[in-house]
């Protein structure tokens, strides 16, 4: 496996991830006859992750801890209290993204990072990028064994 990946990608640490998660949903697919896990969101801070901070801030995720406008809830005296924030990171998915809606991989990669396309970290095409090039690859490697 680490053989398609520097062909497919080189190094990159989250594009080997990827190809990885694709070679084995194609592996349990073909292999196994298992049917793809199909994903709407491409990460647990949009269902359920939550980072704490060491003032009882909660986050739904590490790129965003400290930024106070994406703080989902408070813990304190050994209760959380949510606010508002928390459903606008929940209720994110492949649907709500304009690019994401479109694309025919939308479902089988989960959509983009919330956390860096609210940062304006550019890495949407990226990984869009990313996932068709491995997808393809990956597919035809797994389908070969």
């Amino acid at each position: 496996m680490d053989a398609i990946n520097n062909i497919i990608l080189g190094d990159n640490c989250f594009a080997n991830t990827v190809v990885n998660r694709i070679i084995q949903e194609s592996k349990n697919f073909f292999q196994n006859k298992t049917p793809w896990k199909l994903c709407s969101t491409s990460c647990s801070a949009q269902y359920g992750s939550y980072m704490f901070d060491p003032y009882g801030d909660i986050y739904p995720c590490l790129e965003i801890v400290g930024q106070k406008k994406h703080c989902i809830g408070i813990f304190s005296e050994g209760k959380i209290e949510w606010n508002s924030i928390k459903e606008y990171w929940h209720s994110y998915n492949v649907g709500k993204n304009l690019i994401c809606k479109e694309c025919k991989y939308a479902l089988l990669c989960g959509g983009m990072c919330r956390a860096k396309e609210i940062n304006n970290i550019n890495e949407g095409d990226l990984t869009c990028t990313l996932y068709k090039s491995a997808f393809s690859r990956a597919i035809n490697y797994s389908y070969s064994k």
